[in-house]
């Protein structure tokens, strides 16, 4: 009897051993699994912080690529307008050059005009009375042709001189306008 109650005691005494390290166990599993969400956790939270950083980025460097694209093709335009703005201005620089010379032609012809009118008052002064009224109707007319022939020309230079101006206008108003395009874009 005393063993069996010897038996049963030892028994009773390793079951209790056994029921404290199962218990011991469970609470480590129990921490274990704590720690094992919290690890969980804590990755998905750095997954997700670490998507939303390489998705942000991927927009700035979208971002970004559109206002290179959007800078190179202000600097496209704006050469393209440099070089038509050069373009005008040799076609202006030209024009003046032209202008010069026709006035300079008619500076000559009016100093070759003088001359002849001057030779033909001296010759006048040794022609008969009736010779000189030939000569003076062929100089009378001679006159008339050349004052319609000045205001000819007069009228052709004053609207060459117009039309430059205008031109000049307008290309100073459109090259203003496109500056201020440019800066706006800038701007923006």
């Amino acid at each position: 009897m005393r063993v069996a109650e010897a038996k049963l005691a030892e028994i009773n005494r390793k079951n209790s051993e056994l029921d404290v390290k199962l218990q011991e166990l469970e609470a480590r599993e129990s921490v274990l699994q704590r720690e094992r969400l919290s690890l969980n956790t804590e990755r998905e939270a750095h997954e997700a912080t670490f998507y939303k950083q390489r998705e942000d980025l991927l927009e700035w460097e979208r971002k970004l690529q559109k206002d290179e694209e959007r800078l190179c093709d202000l600097r496209r335009t704006l050469n393209h307008r440099e070089e038509k703005a050069n373009e005008n201005d040799k076609i202006l620089e030209q024009k003046n050059r032209d202008l010069e010379e026709t006035e300079k032609k008619i500076d000559l012809s009016f100093a070759k005009l003088k001359e002849k009118e001057d030779d033909i008052n001296n010759r006048l002064s040794d022609l008969t009375a009736k010779e000189k009224v030939e000569v003076q109707q062929l100089l009378d007319e001679h006159r008339a042709s050349l004052d319609t022939k000045t205001q000819e020309l007069e009228l052709e230079l004053e609207d060459k001189r117009k039309d430059l101006d205008d031109e000049l206008r307008s290309k100073v108003e459109v090259l203003g306008q496109r500056e201020v395009e440019i800066l706006h874009r800038r701007k923006n």
